[in-house]
């Protein structure tokens, strides 16, 4: 009696292995996607008081499918002057205040739409940094007035066109908060901004220099000769 109830129970288990290995077999491996590597050099505006305040930035990066996480630092290309403020904690009516800009930054960037040639995304940039505010004395030399932490924050949407398959012409636009308890760095520098500048595939340069070195060798190889 044992006999068969043992041969029915291993059929079973049999039979139930055999299935889960069939299920095994036929959910396809998800393919994981590579990842780019990529470096952007940009020039940002905003526009305070009817002027242009620039400061550029360089960006690396890596993007894996629709999903790009980078770093970047930026910094201004000449400090901003506000003209006739008051200042009477240093003896003056009004004087002339030099404020310069410097942060870094870290941002997730969502691609919406790619194809051959063109590129939209959505970046989130959340920085942390610092503003230096100088004040002109009476002999007209700007001395040190405060230096204060800021933490900006950035939105926006940016479009990329795609000159060879390493290198992107790109521009975009967004709004900037900068969070302070410096009044004169927050009306500065929150608002409005546009960016442009290029995209550097440094992953496919790579890949493209490996295939390149892979393929000579191969070519220069005993089995195929050389020249």
């Amino acid at each position: 009696m044992k006999g068969p109830l043992l041969c029915c129970l291993l059929f079973v288990m049999g039979s139930a292995c055999a299935q889960d290995s069939a299920r095994v077999a036929i959910v396809p491996a998800r393919a994981k996607a590579d990842f780019k590597i990529l470096v952007n050099l940009d020039a940002r505006r905003t526009v305070v008081f009817d002027e242009p305040v620039r400061f550029f930035g360089v960006r690396l990066g890596a993007q894996r499918d629709k999903d790009i996480l980078a770093i970047g630092y930026y910094g201004f290309d000449n400090p901003w002057i506000d003209h006739s403020v008051p200042l009477p904690e240093v003896g003056r009516d009004t004087t002339d205040l030099s404020s310069s800009l410097s942060y870094g930054a870290l941002t997730y960037e969502r691609v919406l739409f790619e194809n051959k040639h063109w590129m939209l995304s959505v970046p989130v940039m959340a920085g942390i940094g610092h503003v230096e505010i100088d004040y002109r004395d009476t002999t007209g030399v700007f001395l040190p007035y405060t230096k204060r932490e800021v933490w900006p924050m950035e939105g926006g949407v940016r479009g990329a066109y795609k000159v060879f398959f390493w290198l992107y012409l790109q521009g975009g636009v967004g709004y900037r908060k900068v969070l302070t308890d410096e009044f004169l760095a927050d009306r500065v520098y929150s608002g409005v901004t546009w960016n442009y500048g290029v995209s550097l595939k440094l992953g496919k340069i790579y890949n493209y220099a490996r295939d390149r070195i892979k393929e000579r060798r191969l070519h220069h190889s005993p089995e195929h000769g050389s020249r």
